[in-house]
């Protein structure tokens, strides 16, 4: 006798895999901020205003050189298993000389104007997250996504212990970079080791990367504009500000990437199932988004009222000024919330070029924004304006969204789709 399948056992079996998933990427959060902190309490905020600098350079350079391929390795090995080792392969030639070659020119031209300590790790740091990015995108399209889950745990528990070797040791600034490096170099290179078997040359496959390059134009732009609204206002706050308010901000924006994590985790499961049943994808879209906004609501008010005590038991009276800045990004945790959820439904429309324009759009006034508010708000007009900035893309979004809709767009199958990639907190 048939089991029925109904709407609400379909819903209970989708709240458990978020459960699992959650629950994994929980152990990675925990272990970013246990870095987060160690370093903070070292380093004060001038000090780790100058790691998170690099640290976000680093993602900046990574994002603008993986030229879309975490999405292409995703979709193409899941297509074709026998092809992973090509990609593979040409996912560490990208990593080495696409990653590495565009981090040692940028290094170069900001070391002349810009005496940031530790920035030639950045050099390191691209390439190993890069490759560990397209490795990790490989896993999930194999399914195995048991040993995903392993090496990304591996990875994120590694460098919680080096940084506390680091504490141990009383690191500098640049001391603690170098660990960074370490941890994820040992990483990609354990990464390499896995895939090694499903290689069959070390040469680059220049027809499987042609292949992929419609795949993952979009995703590339997308994935780029995208990091660039949630960091690009780094450099501008270092700029009006100094070392010290990026200090500040850095610990609000950690923060807030961990209020994040479940609207991540619940649009990277929505996806397939908009996927696969696009009849009723509007309708689980919009089930998604509603129950989502009551959960975010409710996670931001509890945020708010337990951020001064989390923030003085965790980082100390010398970073105060961070509780300000978390609640100033606190409405942008919960509209970025909102629009990661119409983005994969639109991901599932053959992702329009309209979605590209609006983060270009959202990237383009987060930078008016920024500089008009850190001008005359300090540190906290830096959270005000990502706040802004995303209720702008949710709100672009939304109207894309129903305009598709109403206009009855064919859904197409989509071999654009976007994954989510980590954020720059995880690096």
């Amino acid at each position: 006798m048939s089991v029925k399948v109904t709407p609400r056992s379909r819903f209970r079996a989708f709240v458990k895999e978020i459960a699992f998933t959650f629950g994994a990427r929980i152990v990675a959060i925990l272990s970013m901020l246990g870095v987060s902190v160690l370093t903070a309490r070292v380093l004060g905020p001038s000090g780790r205003g100058d790691y998170f600098l690099v640290i976000t350079l680093a993602g900046v350079i990574a994002q603008f050189c993986n030229l879309g391929m975490h999405s292409g390795n995703t979709y193409y090995s899941a297509k074709n298993p026998d092809e992973a080792g090509n990609l593979a392969v040409n996912s560490g030639w990208v990593s080495i000389l696409v990653g590495g070659g565009a981090s040692l020119a940028v290094i170069a031209i900001m070391s002349v104007h810009q005496n940031s300590a530790g920035l030639w790790y950045a050099v390191i740091l691209v390439p190993a997250n890069l490759f560990f990015l397209f490795g990790c995108s490989l896993l999930i399209g194999l399914e195995l996504t048991s040993w995903f889950n392993a090496l990304q745990l591996s990875a994120y528990l590694l460098l919680l212990a080096l940084i506390a070797c680091g504490v141990r040791l009383h690191l500098s600034t640049s001391g603690f970079l170098g660990l960074t490096s370490l941890a994820w170099s040992v990483s990609a290179l354990g990464l390499l080791g896995l895939l090694l078997r499903r290689m069959r040359s070390w040469r680059f496959s220049y027809p499987t990367f042609l292949s992929s390059v419609h795949y993952s134009s979009k995703a590339y732009f997308t994935c780029l504009f995208g990091l660039l609204v949630l960091r690009a206002n780094v450099f501008l706050l270092r700029y009006w500000q100094g070392s010290e308010s990026v200090g500040y901000f850095s610990v609000a924006a950690q923060m807030a990437d961990a209020l994040g994590t479940l609207p991540v985790v619940v649009a990277m499961l929505l996806f397939p199932k908009l996927v696969r049943d696009r009849k009723n994808s509007w309708h689980l879209m919009v089930q998604a988004l509603l129950r989502l906004t009551v959960v975010m609501v409710l996670l931001c008010i509890l945020a708010g009222v337990l951020a001064k005590p989390f923030i003085r038991i965790m980082y100390g009276v010398a970073f105060f000024k961070t509780v300000q800045v978390f609640l100033w990004i606190l409405p942008g945790v919960f509209f970025l919330a909102l629009a990661g959820i119409l983005s994969q439904y639109l991901s599932a429309m053959d992702f329009p070029l309209a979605q590209v324009a609006i983060w270009a759009a959202g990237l383009a006034f987060i930078f008016v924004l920024s500089n008009v508010f850190i001008s005359r708000f300090g540190v906290a007009g830096a959270s005000l304006a990502l706040s802004v900035d995303h209720a702008f893309i949710f709100c672009m979004l939304l109207l894309l969204a129903l305009r598709l809709r109403n206009n009855g767009v064919k859904q197409t199958d989509v071999s654009s789709s976007l994954p989510i990639s980590p954020s720059l907190g995880e690096l």
